[in-house]
């Protein structure tokens, strides 16, 4: 609803102002002409929305969705499956009798009204979008006709016949079922609802009825390949770009053929001077409502109140969200940080400009240096993420080997096949929203979706900010955190307070420092994590002695970064890297200390780990003392030990 909305108000703006850039008189007064009567396009889109609401809540079969259409063609070839399953009956073939057993109650289940609300929903906005655009085409061609029978004049009694006219081709835009059928109305519907055919989508649908597992992996592509093509007619560059879009082939139409191909590209048939016109005006339009974004967008980054996707290095991202920075935000008038993902078709121009910005004014590396992995990152982060590419990332992963994408792959398909997994999803956000560390298994991903459900266990635990003391990614109270969990975007990410920005700004990550267990050698557990974190949290005070240096007089350690960024020039971080600062050093004293104090109180209230670490040191001198028979024994008492449930 919400993505339909921005774009049925931008594309009115992007027409007028497309007009008044190219000062086409006639071109500005069609649009407003075409535009009006915003009550009866209302009551209009609102009676077919009901329609559509009815249509596709009693109907299981209708799918005005292209993605939905072609899961609920499969439907049809249930009838041939009835037919050859008593013959697989008859000859023992069990297997593939339970197979079609499973798939039928699955159409079943699926057929139900309960569970076609939201599908239904869909379509019912569509609907409503449609009739938007079905009377917008109708005012169109009742302008152009009008004008070019009165000649250019306009008065009440060409006012009155107008809305005759244009009530009557609005009426000629539906069928006797009420489905629209005019072409341009279609189009721009299909524009707006991301729902336009696309030939690279054609093709993968062909590999997804070959392959079947496939379509978990890319369940809606043709939405991402026209959100992409969306967002880029609002790219300032767009019509420069490499890709031969619809925005290209338009603006760079010059002969009456080319303008004719782009007119039926966009579901107009004949040949029309005015139509290519207002065409053209909503393209250039769109690329200046671009720019204004982009504008905005830099200053917004610049005064450090945008965020994109941040720094190319995935851990050192991560690390950055763990001391609360978020990416794809902004700060809103309230000093709160809010999600802009999702928000087409402007999330990526706001992104891309982000990163330029930040890239620009990194403390710890010159904007030249990696300066490829961080134009491709940008790129790849904001554009391709979006389309129906973002699903090769598991399987990417999964294919090289990495234990914890097959599991989380598992358990999101095995979840997924339970009842209601969206709605468990969302009561997981807004019940438990806070930041939790899941052991890489099966069982443990399982629990995680459903956590608002599960105790927390060994395997999974909650975390507090080591600075402040509050659940990560909780927020300030119970009803934001269900907002968050329901809104598409704008979701409040948390402040991003002071201390956390000049952290921030220093450059400093030392949060990637690996902990593991001082007396075993071992890697944490999510249990032993979760207490080291929590008592740091509650008892080092971090906040306060981050506070301390950045007020600290003289601004002494603000000279410091200063002065290092003044003398590394274009230096790489190997020939002179910030980790040898002497404000580096101070902040990785100050948190591993935090982390020394936390593991000595952990140890104290653990005596199993305290006897391990006895038992380690005994070890060692019965090795140096050549027992090894007796180092050996020690080693397996220290195993059993580790045996011990804690």
């Amino acid at each position: 609803a919400t993505g339909n909305a921005v774009l049925m108000i931008a594309k009115p703006l992007s027409m007028l102002a497309g007009s008044a850039l190219t000062a086409d008189a006639k071109a500005f007064k069609r649009a407003w002409t075409g535009f009006g009567g915003v009550n009866e396009n209302i009551q209009r889109a609102f009676k077919v929305m009901g329609d559509e609401w009815k249509r596709a809540a009693s109907d299981p079969m209708y799918a005005s969705r292209a993605d939905y259409s072609r899961m609920e063609k499969t439907l049809e070839q249930f009838e041939v499956m009835e037919a050859y399953v008593e013959g697989a009956r008859a000859n023992g073939e069990i297997g593939k009798v339970a197979a079609y057993n499973i798939a039928n109650g699955l159409n079943w289940w699926n057929g139900q009204i309960w569970t076609r609300y939201g599908v239904a929903a869909m379509q019912a906005i569509d609907g409503f979008t449609g009739s938007m655009m079905a009377s917008m085409t109708s005012r169109f061609k009742a302008y152009d006709d009008l004008f070019a029978r009165s000649k250019g004049v306009w008065n009440d009694e060409v006012a009155k016949e107008f809305n005759q006219v244009q009530q009557k081709l609005y009426g000629e835009a539906f069928d006797e079922s009420g489905l629209l059928t005019d072409k341009y109305a279609k189009f721009a519907t299909g524009e707006i609802a991301m729902n336009l055919d696309n030939e690279l989508v054609n093709g993968l649908e062909t590999v997804m009825k070959r392959v079947p597992a496939a379509k978990s992996l890319f369940m809606f592509p043709r939405t991402g390949l026209n959100a992409l093509e969306m967002g880029w007619s609002f790219n300032p560059l767009s019509n420069i770009g490499p890709a031969l879009t619809r925005a290209r082939r338009v603006l760079g139409a010059q002969t009456q053929e080319e303008m004719l191909d782009a007119l039926r590209e966009h579901g107009i048939d004949e040949f029309s001077q005015t139509a290519f016109s207002a065409l053209k005006s909503e393209y250039l339009g769109r690329q200046a409502m671009g720019a204004t974004v982009v504008t905005g967008a830099g200053l917004w980054a610049i005064s450090g109140k945008l965020t994109g996707s941040g720094p190319q290095d995935a851990a050192e991202a991560k690390r950055m969200m763990n001391l609360h920075w978020r990416p794809y935000s902004l700060m809103g008038p309230d000093g709160n940080w809010y999600s802009y993902q999702g928000f087409e078709p402007f999330d990526s121009l706001l992104g891309l400009v982000a990163d330029a910005v930040y890239s620009a004014d990194r403390v710890d590396q010159a904007f030249t240096e990696d300066i490829f992995r961080k134009i491709s990152h940008s790129i790849g982060m904001n554009i391709s993420n979006k389309t129906f590419l973002s699903g090769f990332e598991p399987l990417v992963s999964m294919l090289s080997g990495d234990e914890g994408a097959w599991n989380r792959f598992l358990a999101m398909q095995a979840d997924s096949v339970l009842p209601y997994a969206g709605v468990r999803s969302l009561l997981g956000r807004a019940i438990v929203p806070q930041l939790q560390d899941v052991q890489n298994d099966f069982a443990s991903y399982m629990s995680n979706r459903n956590r608002f459900a599960l105790p927390e266990s060994e395997t999974r635990q909650s975390y507090l900010d080591i600075y402040t003391g509050v659940p990560i990614n909780q927020a300030a109270d119970p009803l934001t955190a269900a907002v968050n969990a329901f809104l598409p975007y704008f979701k409040q990410s948390g402040g991003l307070e002071p201390f956390r920005q000049w952290l921030l700004s220093t450059g400093w990550d030392g949060l990637q420092t690996p902990r593991t267990n001082p007396t075993t050698g071992n890697p944490l557990t999510p249990a032993e994590r979760q207490w080291v974190n929590n008592w740091i949290a509650q008892n080092a005070d971090l906040k306060g002695q981050v506070e301390q240096m950045m007020n600290a007089p003289d601004q002494f350690w603000d000279k410091q970064i200063k002065e290092y960024v003044r003398r590394r020039g274009q230096q790489t971080q190997k020939d002179y890297g910030i980790k040898d600062t002497v404000v580096h050093k101070e902040l990785d004293r100050i948190h591993n200390q935090a982390f020394t104090q936390a593991w000595s109180a952990y140890e104290q209230e653990n005596a199993v780990n305290a006897d391990i670490g006895s038992m380690r040191k005994f070890q060692k001198r019965q090795m140096s003392s050549g027992n090894l028979e007796g180092a050996s024994t020690t080693a397996q008492q220290v195993q059993e030990l580790l045996q011990i449930p804690r």
